[in-house]
């Protein structure tokens, strides 16, 4: 470094500061480096959360078998692809670098996570006296009251005698599965074919059964909750003969669990079978139930696995991750899906009616359901009921009076489908043709298919 002589006024010389003022930064990297990287998150398929779009604009990659240790790896071979060029760039820069500017992430918001609580927490820890202290403690009163009457409904099956009068069924949609799984870096840029699973589970024998179908097969709706959900209570029904009451608990999933359609089938459940039916509600934040316990038995044997080729094997791990008190019952259950919001429609009103109030669901967390077709609804775990009217006249069909359809197969994109058949060469023949046995005759065009969201049902028969 050179260093520059000058004269002051006084004439003696004076030095001028030169240091770090060099340009000779051999391992500096460029900013086309950093937006070859961005360029290359981009090419990983991902959406945002169904649940926090209105907070965040944050996506998250769909292959939940993606890390950022494998994403470096796949963007050196990416970086020399696109110049001819060695990439110098340590790991340590890349994961800094993503921590700290990349607007994508790995995993889905835990909604079993208040974000109420968290929000609240923050605040009083700041300022014990904060305003939001009030809300706080009557939102935790609310969830101490709903734990107070679920733990009463679970303490009436305790015994777990044939004997009992009361059925307490939860039920969830876990983390869809792709299929394949595979440890390749090509899977990474591909869209995947999901296999949706669906829990149902009795609190009488612990008895659990899951539905799983591709979602080519089936859509993820009200229609498919509404037949699984038949189908498993028609089961216990005929083991528990003397049942009176069912007690069905799960969370308040709009297109699937809290809609309209649900609602017309738990009334024209109780009226059909003669048995009260009640449905509750957790408190919004506090949904962790005993189905996602079960969906975390076959998820930790799912980690130790890198390859998972076909869906026989998925059938195989999930059975296989519970001995005790039972093992788990598992069913491809596509076939059990039938149209349940187009049979129910003429025998209930569009919206429940009253003289004195609006009926306005999203409030309500405890819906009860006699046999005589009407709906009593509470807005609090108090269970403090208001009467509607629901059922448009006295009687109700039989199922098989209704001549439930099956609906049909929401199918696959051709680009979609095009993506999974791309991923063969890396299975055993086998279970190539396994895969390509799965997707045959599910394409349609690509105007006949709607959003994700739309597939999936999160949006369909929302009241």
């Amino acid at each position: 470094m050179k260093t520059v002589l000058r004269a002051c006024s006084s004439g003696n010389p004076v030095f001028k500061e030169n240091r770090g003022k060099h340009t000779e930064r051999p391992n500096k990297l460029s900013r086309d480096v950093w937006t070859k990287v961005e360029e290359h998150w981009a090419k990983f398929p991902s959406k945002q959360s169904h649940y926090s779009r209105g907070h965040t604009e944050r996506k998250y990659f769909e292959n939940p078998d993606l890390n950022v240790k494998k994403m470096f790896i796949a963007f050196q071979q990416y970086y020399f692809d696109s110049t001819g060029k060695t990439l110098t760039m340590k790991y340590s820069t890349y994961h800094r670098y993503f921590r700290e500017n990349s607007p994508y992430c790995f995993r889905q918001p835990r909604t079993d996570v208040c974000d109420f609580c968290t929000e609240s927490k923050t605040l009083l820890d700041i300022n014990p006296n904060d305003p939001r202290k009030t809300t706080y403690r009557l939102h935790l009163a609310k969830l101490e009251k709903y734990k107070t009457l679920k733990q009463e409904y679970l303490a009436k099956v305790k015994g777990n005698t044939m004997q009992d009068d009361t059925l307490v069924i939860q039920f969830d949609y876990g983390q869809n599965l792709p299929i394949p799984k595979l440890n390749v870096t090509s899977q990474f840029y591909k869209r995947l074919l999901w296999l949706n699973v669906f829990n149902v589970h009795c609190h009488n024998d612990s008895a659990s059964t899951f539905y799983c179908f591709p979602e080519c097969d089936a859509k993820k709706n009200a229609n498919s909750v509404c037949s699984f959900v038949y189908h498993f209570t028609c089961e216990k029904m005929k083991s528990y003969k003397n049942i009176k009451n069912i007690i069905f608990l799960s969370d308040a999933a709009g297109g699937q669990n809290k809609n309209i359609t649900v609602l017309r089938f738990c009334s024209w459940l109780s009226q059909i079978t003669k048995v009260k039916v009640t449905h509750m509600f957790p408190v919004r934040g506090h949904s962790y139930c005993q189905c996602d316990r079960n969906f975390g038995l076959y998820g930790t044997l799912l980690k130790r696995l890198e390859s998972i080729e076909t869906v026989e094997d998925y059938l195989t791990i999930i059975k296989s991750a519970r001995n005790s008190p039972s093992p788990f019952q598992v069913l491809m259950a596509a076939h059990l899906v039938e149209d349940w919001s187009t049979a129910l429609e003429p025998l209930f009103h569009k919206v429940p009616k009253s003289k004195r109030s609006k009926f306005s669901k999203q409030k309500y967390v405890i819906l009860t359901f006699p046999t005589t077709g009407a709906l009593a609804v509470s807005a609090s775990y108090n269970a403090i009921f208001e009467p509607f009217i629901f059922s448009v006249g006295f009687g109700m069909k039989s199922k098989e009076e209704l001549y439930l359809k099956k609906p049909a197969r929401p199918g696959l994109k051709e680009s979609k489908k095009n993506y999974v058949l791309s991923l063969l060469k890396f299975l055993k023949p086998e279970n190539a043709e396994s895969l390509k046995g799965l997707l045959e005759y599910t394409t349609v065009p690509e105007e006949d298919i709607g959003s994700e969201s739309e597939k999936s049902g999160e949006s369909e028969n929302d009241v």
